[in-house]
């Protein structure tokens, strides 16, 4: 795994992957996209590559590596892909490892080169996409994202605009594990069949993939689902 998400440079990715001539029919509007960011955690191992002769496992944030980081495991993955608004084609266009979760400020050095990378080799990176987590905020206060205003100028055009989205799964899942950790919620009666009706929906999306399942069904407000 970690030989697979150490640092690559985002330039080489994308005009290798712009210039592939079986992309060169594709109409133009195929390339306007989003730029998806995301992360997870790994196991720090370090291993010695014979054939680059060089140790890999290190930090590695390119230029953006803090100092006292450079010698640390990495044990976090970050990862940016380019996914077109039509097609069903997706391209990834950096990987790095860090120490604990990247910060907001480097963060927001990365999703500024890869945009414009991408834009300079032919794409058109219209939006952002990265769950909720404290450095992606940090990323959205740095560029004066906030509510009611979800968009920056775009760091290429600034007669456009470059929009952020927080990823809706992660959303829901931190809904859904905040109601499960509280053992006592409070709502009024509007809230009561809103509140009943989202936490089907979230215990049907997340049944396949939590550790929570009660065999198809569970119990709130007084009131029993069946997932199944």
């Amino acid at each position: 795994m970690h030989e697979e998400v150490r640092h690559s440079s985002c330039c080489v990715r994308i005009h290798n992957y712009i210039g592939n001539s079986k992309y060169h029919h594709v109409q133009i509007f195929s390339f306007k996209g989003a730029v998806l960011v995301d992360e997870m955690k790994l196991s720090p191992k370090i291993r010695f590559d014979k054939n680059k002769f060089e140790f890999i496992g290190f930090t590695d944030l390119s230029k953006y590596t803090p100092e006292n980081q450079r010698k640390e495991k990495g044990d976090h993955a970050l990862v940016l892909l380019f996914q077109p608004y039509q097609g069903r084609w997706i391209q990834s266009i950096g990987a790095f490892l860090s120490k604990d979760a990247a910060s907001g400020h480097v963060l927001t050095q990365i999703i500024m080169e890869a945009t414009i990378l991408l834009e300079n080799a032919g794409f058109y990176v219209d939006s952002v996409t990265a769950d909720g987590a404290q450095p992606n905020r940090g990323v959205w206060t740095a560029l004066g994202v906030k509510p009611g205003k979800p968009y920056c100028t775009h760091f290429v055009d600034p007669t456009r605009k470059l929009y952020f989205f927080s990823d809706f799964p992660h959303l829901i899942k931190c809904m859904w594990h905040h109601l499960l950790a509280q053992k006592n919620i409070k709502v009024s009666n509007y809230e009561r069949e809103w509140l009943c009706r989202l936490i089907v929906f979230i215990n049907t999306l997340l049944y396949n993939f939590s550790d929570t399942r009660r065999n198809g069904q569970f119990e709130i407000l007084g009131n029993r689902f069946n997932t199944r």
